[in-house]
């Protein structure tokens, strides 16, 4: 993992944001002992959400819907 301070993350921060979307660990370390890791989020998805597609891959419980013991004593 590859550790800069703020002032250094400052001055390259354009690289900094490459290298962590292509994987690499980066790790800011500012006033105080706190510390900012940067991570490449996904934002947009490039095919559209299609219904049905995780067919087969959920299953639910059969006592699913079955009362919980932990709250028989709120049952009146």
């Amino acid at each position: 993992m590859k550790t800069y301070s703020v002032e250094e993350a400052q001055n390259c921060l354009s690289e900094l944001l490459a290298a962590a979307h292509l994987g690499d660990d980066i790790l800011i370390h500012g006033n105080q002992g706190r510390a900012m890791k940067l991570l490449p989020t996904i934002i947009a998805q490039d095919k559209p959400l299609q219904a049905g597609s995780a067919k087969g891959l959920i299953r639910m419980a059969e006592d699913f819907d079955a009362p919980l013991a932990e709250f028989d004593d709120c049952r009146a």
